[in-house]
């Protein structure tokens, strides 16, 4: 009785399941094991729900995490040294929300998406060095799973399409490339529709559309974007909650001097994205620590986060010295807030101003006062006008 599936319903009367079937793929191999000990075990019950079942998705979010870092790390390489790229990875690692989201509440869907997405940044790469069909299949497959996981995550496209982008001239260069290889575009495409079709399959099935907002009454509003709050609301600003963030904003315009040709994707890609997402009705996302659909992308801010590094290594000891405390600074944070956020003093969706700084430095409420003085602090979201489009 204490497992629930939010299950919505269609306008044929049937139940259908509210997620995408992402998410689904990537649990498989680690279901089918539990799975299989769990009916050789005595101790266990083969119920998809038992221990055995949880520590094999827990561990699934460490396995894919270890290669999205992989291809992170390859990718990084690319433009940096290896101390570079060695210091960007700690910081996107546990100085983030990602931190959180693979070690507090692993299955969720954040830390697999980072992940794809930065093997998705390196194949990217790779295709624009060499069109080997390899790529164009493998880039497919993981386009496929992305979108499944989280729809809005196609906009990932953009990084291939502006990556070498620095003038017209290279514009019309990239664009040439694409039409001269339309072959292999169509076949990503029918890779990745591979990988959707069983979506579409069972919304046929289950709601006479081959193609069906499974979250029914839930929408953007284009035209009513927050995105001051998203970026630094006490409730869950993006910059506030995941300060080290702030380096890789401020890296984007050193990109823009080091390097255009990777300057653009990754600026547009950091524009659309955060537009789009503080337009969702529930700009908040629900419960969760910080801005967490932000960290799908973490794998693009960590390149403009190494020439942040990059140049600051160059810098006189003085200025070094100064950053590299607020590195640290930042980097202790996050772990101290990311276990404020385990015990509860980081509410998931209320935080408000005097209930940040009034506890910022807690870790652990101690005495049943703090958890009421708390209560007066936060400031619920108004969920039901949100849904509707209007301002709370």
């Amino acid at each position: 009785g204490k497992h629930q599936f939010w299950p919505k319903i269609a306008p044929n009367g049937n139940k259908v399941f509210k997620f995408t079937m992402g998410m689904s793929y990537l649990y498989s191999p680690f279901f089918l094991l539990a799975h299989t000990y769990a009916n050789f075990s005595s101790s266990f019950k083969a119920n998809g729900f038992s221990k055995p079942y949880e520590v094999s998705l827990a561990f699934s979010s460490l396995f894919y995490l270890l290669i999205g870092l992989l291809h992170l790390r390859k990718t990084l390489l690319h433009f940096f040294n290896e101390w570079t790229s060695a210091i960007v990875l700690l910081l996107t690692v546990l100085g983030t929300n990602l931190f959180y989201y693979t070690t507090s509440e692993p299955c969720m869907s954040h830390a697999y998406s980072f992940s794809l997405i930065s093997l998705f940044i390196y194949l990217s790469i790779r295709w624009h060095k060499n069109q080997a069909l390899k790529y164009i299949i493998a880039i497919g497959l993981i386009s496929g799973l992305v979108v499944l996981i989280r729809p809005v995550n196609l906009l990932i496209f953009i990084f291939p399409l502006l990556y070498g982008v620095e003038n017209l001239k290279t514009l019309k260069a990239n664009l040439l490339l694409f039409i001269n290889n339309w072959k292999q575009l169509i076949i990503l495409a029918t890779v990745a529709f591979l990988v959707i079709l069983p979506q579409l399959i069972y919304w046929k099935t289950f709601t006479d559309s081959w193609v069906f907002n499974s979250y029914i009454d839930e929408h953007f509003y284009f035209g009513n974007p927050h995105v001051l709050d998203f970026l630094f609301s006490y409730r869950k600003g993006w910059l506030l909650y995941t300060p080290i963030m702030i380096l890789s904003c401020v890296g984007l315009i050193i990109t823009y001097v080091k390097n255009k040709k990777i300057f653009y994707p990754l600026f547009f890609l950091a524009i659309i994205n955060i537009y789009v997402l503080s337009c969702w009705w529930c700009w908040w996302f629900g419960g969760s620590f910080g801005m967490r659909p932000m960290i799908d992308s973490y794998g693009f801010f960590a390149i403009s986060l190494g020439y942040f590094i990059h140049w600051i290594w160059n810098k006189k000891v003085i200025l070094k010295t100064f950053v590299g405390g607020a590195m640290i600074f930042l980097f202790c944070l996050n772990i101290f807030q990311t276990q404020q956020r385990r015990n509860l003093v980081i509410h998931w969706d209320s935080m408000s101003k005097k209930s940040y700084w009034n506890y910022f430095t807690t870790l652990k409420f101690k005495a049943e006062k703090d958890w009421g003085n708390q209560e007066k602090l936060l400031l619920h979201p108004d969920y039901e006008k949100a849904i509707k489009g209007e301002d709370e």
